[in-house]
């Protein structure tokens, strides 16, 4: 850590942005003197944080201006809080396990923890940013290799190495590594992947993705039995666990990811393909069998424990092209998913993505909906256990003007079945209006605060208005405890005798979800 971390009683908030890269802050929370020094502010947006040096103060009119162009046009001023952090400055050093850089003197004054000891202790100075890079090779295996210690990603607001890197290989695989300490990404792929395995491995202390894809160009590639974990420790400029990318077959089974800024999970963020293109799979993406816990810890927002997206927000104006990401997310848990203001669904679905199929999963103490389908067609929820605490959150969010430059003028529509909502304190099923082309079947919802007089309908509608007008929840049950053995301690599996049987309920195999083998 830096002198200060990301909590709450280390953030400022500044005024407002000025047109450079800047803002006016309040007070004399920044100080003249830090012009030129080693200071480092940390400037968050919505789903955004970047750093910046300081080029000057104006002490009289509360302005700093730094070295750095603002890293993204919403980045001041946007929907994140205007937060802001100082680190790296001598005189902020107040607690154990702290530091202080000082790269004038190429210096570095450390607290010790009660539990430091001199003799324990080792210092290491990364000079290599990768430590491992495969390029032009075939059919080469890396086996039970400990990978530790690469110095910074790239840029310091976008990660462009890793601790692996590899490209331009075919047949590589990964088995039994430790991939650890590192100041870019954990494995990072490059262009011309194919036949890729990553399996019983655990990627940890890095400061961007645990895993990261940057090649839509990529084939054929399986991560599984894998743990992933304290990603983005230093970038945050949407920052996963895992960002998937690729074209054909790129699977993510049986891992367990968490702890980290943002999303545990990415798919996406590349072009995507005709809803009916006969050329590609029916699914390109799979994220299946996982565990994905502890996503976003308060520091970032817009995210979601599985988000998938395109790269174009008009994807569909010709001909409906290119919204497609076709992916299954299926038989995952998904929990304590946490935004610092708004955001931290279970999955989510931006910029019209279409062709997901969300089933089998299991999606409790989350931020947001359970599932979040921001617009886009070809999109299903089915068989899933959606567990929301709270007045205010609903089971599913549906299509609306956030993001979306040509609303109402864009496709949109849904399948939701066989789902199990529990409400705990409260009985919201959703709260968005926009319902086109949206299919509701055979559910089960119960709400703990209202047992017998579940619930708050789509679109603001009565139970009259929604099933009799609008002709949604044919074969649904409400004001029915589902009789989950104890929801309450996240045991969801069914009680002989559950109601749920009679929306045709799909047993979910809890016991297949998550590594098959303990990574090392």
């Amino acid at each position: 850590t830096y002198a200060r971390g990301y909590s709450t009683a280390s953030v400022l908030t500044y005024e407002k942005s000025n047109n450079s890269s800047g803002f006016i802050f309040k007070g004399n929370d920044i100080k003249a003197e830090w012009a030129g020094s080693n200071a480092s502010v940390l400037a968050f947006a919505a789903w955004t944080a970047s750093w910046y040096t300081i080029k000057a103060v104006d002490a009289h009119k509360h302005t700093v201006l730094f070295n750095e162009a603002k890293v993204v046009d919403n980045f001041f001023d946007g929907p994140g809080g205007k937060r802001y952090i100082v680190e790296n400055l001598p005189e902020l050093l107040d607690a154990e396990g702290e530091w202080y850089a000082d790269f004038h003197a190429r210096k570095v004054t450390y607290i010790l923890r009660a539990s430091d000891t001199a003799a324990a202790m080792a210092a290491v100075a990364p000079r290599l940013e990768t430590v491992i890079a495969i390029d032009g090779v075939r059919q080469l295996v890396l086996s039970n290799v400990t990978v530790s210690y690469g110095g910074d990603g790239g840029d310091r607001n976008r990660a462009t190495h890793g601790l692996v890197e590899i490209g331009n290989a075919v047949g590589v695989s990964i088995a039994g590594c430790v991939v650890e300490h590192g100041g870019g990404a954990g494995i990072l792929t490059k262009a011309n992947i194919r036949d890729l395995s990553i399996t019983r491995t655990r990627i940890s202390d890095v400061g961007s993705d645990g895993i990261l894809m940057t090649s839509e160009q990529a084939q054929q590639v399986t991560i599984e039995d894998t743990v992933v974990s304290d990603t983005g420790m230093t970038y945050f400029v949407q920052p996963a666990g895992v960002h998937l990318r690729g074209n054909s077959s790129i699977a993510l089974r049986h891992s367990d990811v968490s702890h980290g800024p943002y999303a545990c999970v990415r798919v996406g963020w590349q072009p995507g393909w005709p809803q009916h293109d006969a050329s590609v799979a029916e699914e390109v993406f799979d994220v299946s069998f996982n565990r994905l816990h502890d996503c976003g810890l308060g520091i970032l927002s817009d995210f979601a424990g599985v988000f998938l997206s395109s790269n174009d927000n008009k994807c569909f104006q010709s001909g409906h092209q290119g919204c497609s990401v076709r992916a299954g997310v299926a038989h995952n848990i998904i929990s304590a998913v946490r935004h610092f203001n708004y955001g931290g669904s279970g999955v989510y679905m931006d910029e019209q993505v279409g062709g997901v199929r969300i089933e089998k999963n299991t999606i409790f103490d989350i931020a947001e909906a359970g599932v979040y389908f921001h617009c886009g067609t070809n999109n299903s929820a089915i068989n899933n256990v959606i567990h929301t605490t709270g007045a205010r959150l609903a089971l599913v969010k549906s299509c609306n003007s956030g993001g979306n430059p040509t609303y109402p003028n864009l496709p949109r529509g849904f399948t939701w079945t066989r789902n199990i909502g529990y409400m705990e304190g409260g009985e919201t099923v959703a709260t968005d209006k926009d319902f086109t082309s949206t299919s509701f079947t055979r559910n089960l919802y119960f709400s703990t605060s209202n047992p017998t007089g579940c619930c708050t309908w789509p679109a603001g509608e009565s139970w009259d208005g929604w099933h009799g007008k609008m002709k949604q929840e044919n074969g649904t049950i409400a004001n029915v405890d589902p009789m989950f053995v104890d929801p309450l301690h996240a045991n969801y599996e069914l009680k002989p005798g559950s109601p749920a049987q009679s929306i045709g309920w799909q047993t979910i195999d809890y016991a297949s979800i998550g590594p098959r083998a303990v990574a090392l």
